[in-house]
């Protein structure tokens, strides 16, 4: 057994990693409800801009054009940071699963921890970006990320995009989702066929405004894609810190009861050695 300064020299470093694990913690319990607070605004206008886009297409069949490329690109949201579970091999995973049924996948990476995982499951890489570690800064790199995007559909590099990012359902619990955003695929709304009471009056043409539609609605899909990717980041990292907090209160309990074993052997010990000393003066 360990002695008693080295048990708590242990102890004192333990304690020390303690610190660490409440500060990061924390950061994630901020981080987590930061993004909360903007995901409902974010599914609320995505749901705003898609119900224009249906009454827009109710009772016409409007198709998109589709350029003349050769493969797909899914744009695939990792985290930048590590120490948050499962995250970065969940999404890696469900990368390898949705290129089966793709045309060609290659695959954009946002986030430093994507690219390693993808190559291990030996998936094309088209492009590697930045992500944020903060919902403050979703904007600039959103941003960044829909102008690369765009340029490279619009020069024909690929002919499809899709979104594979974590939708967050609660703190550990999250569930990847895949979409295609460009172009947008309007069979979503166009089967609803719906029929208006009062339909809107608008000054544009109908394809005009459908157009605009769209293009917010895929920069809306990004946008929302991050920000779901971020708090799924954030509540995967908070369960984390939780498992190792408790780890870490359990082992630190652990060693205590070790120093006090040690010191009880040790008290013992000195009492053995006067006992003994004293019959042996005694003899």
């Amino acid at each position: 057994m360990a002695s008693l300064q080295q048990i708590e020299k242990q102890i004192e470093s333990i304690e020390g990693l303690q610190d660490i694990i409440h500060s990061m913690r924390s950061l994630a319990a901020t981080y987590l409800s930061r993004a909360e607070e903007r995901l409902d605004g974010v599914r609320a206008y995505a749901d705003t801009v898609g119900h224009a886009i249906e009454d827009c297409l109710a009772g016409r069949d409007i198709r998109l054009h589709e350029r003349d490329a050769l493969g797909d690109a899914v744009l695939v949201f990792f985290s930048e940071q590590g120490l948050c579970g499962r995250f970065n091999e969940v999404m890696a995973e469900a990368a390898s699963e949705r290129a089966k049924d793709l045309d060609l996948p290659r695959f954009i990476a946002v986030g430093k921890r994507g690219p390693a995982l993808l190559r291990r499951q030996t998936l094309e890489i088209q492009a590697e970006m930045s992500g944020t570690t903060s919902p403050d800064g979703i904007d600039n790199a959103i941003h960044t990320i829909a102008r690369t995007v765009v340029a490279l559909h619009e020069k024909g590099a690929i002919a499809k995009l899709y979104l594979l990012y974590a939708r967050y359902l609660s703190p550990g619990r999250i569930a990847p989702q895949f979409e295609r955003v460009l172009p947008l695929d309007l069979s979503q709304w166009r089967e609803k066929r719906k029929v208006l009471a009062a339909p809107p009056e608008v000054g544009l043409s109908r394809i005009a405004l459908l157009s605009g539609l769209v293009d917010e609605y895929a920069f809306v899909s990004l946008y929302r894609a991050m920000t779901e990717s971020l708090a799924s980041e954030n509540g995967m990292r908070l369960q984390s810190m939780e498992a190792a907090r408790s780890n870490i209160d359990e082992s630190i309990e652990d060693l205590r009861q070790q120093a006090r074993i040690q010191r009880q052997n040790e008290i013992t010990e000195e009492l053995l050695d006067v006992v003994s000393g004293a019959e042996a003066l005694g003899a």
